[in-house]
């Protein structure tokens, strides 16, 4: 029996389907279709296309190892529960936002999430430097992405 699988639309949706596909796969589910729509597409991009890191790396390694990368996209409950938005995925235009996002980035991302309290106080300082960052937000502009 040929198993197809639909995955939808919503960033803030990304995080839980890739968790559910790493259940799946883990379960020993493989599909013969895949559809997708907006944030779908990544979550499906990472199942059907995993990059391996070498050529010994099997594809089921790197399929879970690319859908186990999307956990540190989310927030931390306590923030997301305050501030429900995900300033991780939404940037601020402009090249300065750029040039700062460039330089603190690094330094956000370079903390280490191994336990709960390490990801949390690196959301925090993330929430933090995306609050700090300049912009060039404006009525004409088109947007945070």
């Amino acid at each position: 029996m040929s198993v197809a699988i639909a995955l939808g639309g919503g960033a803030p949706n990304l995080t839980l389907m890739t968790g559910a596909l790493l259940a799946l796969d883990e379960a020993g589910v493989e599909y013969k279709v895949i559809t997708t729509t907006g944030a779908g597409m990544v979550a499906g991009l990472l199942y059907a296309a995993p990059r391996r890191q070498s050529k010994k790396e099997s594809w089921k390694a790197a399929r879970r190892r690319s859908l186990q990368s999307t956990r540190e996209m989310g927030i931390d409950d306590f923030i997301y529960n305050q501030f429900p938005v995900n300033y991780k995925i939404f940037q601020k235009p402009g090249k300065l936002a750029e040039a700062y996002a460039h330089a603190v980035n690094p330094t956000i991302w370079g903390i280490p999430r191994d336990s709960r309290r390490q990801r949390l106080l690196g959301d925090m300082m993330g929430l933090f430097a995306a609050a700090m960052q300049p912009s060039s937000l404006s009525s004409s502009s088109q947007g945070l992405c």
